[in-house]
């Protein structure tokens, strides 16, 4: 029996679905575009510019700090070392679903 077309799409965890996802990228856009478009056009896109996308003074922001730069090696962005949620510090795994803290 085959798989239905949603079983293939939710077989692989998040993370590597992104990793993915951003190989493809890095074939036609540099690291720093890459952040543009996961950053302030991901805001743009979905209509809600005005509110995320940029760290800017009244605009909403969860902030994921990284242990080395995406700048360098897009893949970096799953170096967290730490998220600032709703302002507060948190360990990026006492953020994952279905995990202990």
């Amino acid at each position: 029996m085959s798989e239905k077309p949603e079983e293939r799409r939710n077989s692989k965890p998040p993370k590597a679905t992104l990793f993915d996802e951003l190989r493809a990228l890095s074939l036609v856009f540099s690291p720093a575009e890459i952040v543009t478009i996961l950053t302030k056009n991901a805001g743009i896109t979905t209509m809600h510019g005005t509110e995320i996308g940029t760290l800017e003074p009244g605009k909403l922001a969860d902030i994921v700090l990284l242990d080395a730069s995406p700048l360098e090696n897009i893949r970096n962005t799953q170096q967290i070392w730490r998220v600032i949620k709703g302002g507060r510090l948190f360990d990026p795994a006492s953020l994952r679903v279905g995990r202990p803290a």
